[in-house]
């Protein structure tokens, strides 16, 4: 039985269920599973830092945060790249 988002399941259990979603309904390579995976774990700790999504608290301002945070954190290391 596949445990819903809303009763409190673990981040990794979740992205393993999703990334396999990616491959059953959208047929993606493994190395584009493995970036949505990634992704959505990060997004998922930044929310959830101990581990047990909630899916009742999430809210579009805790995505909008976290890209704000990452697209900040992407910047600086491309630009430390560069340099």
């Amino acid at each position: 039985m596949h445990q819903s988002i809303t009763t409190g399941g673990s981040i990794p259990d979740f992205c393993q269920h999703y990334g396999d979603c990616l491959f059953r309904v959208r047929g993606l390579a493994a190395s584009t599973r493995k970036l949505h995976r990634h992704v959505v774990s990060r997004f998922l700790t930044f929310r959830f830092p101990d581990g047990k999504i909630i899916g009742s608290e999430l809210r579009f301002t805790d995505l909008v945060d976290f890209l704000k945070g990452s697209s900040r954190a992407y910047r600086v290391a491309r630009l430390r790249d560069l340099g």
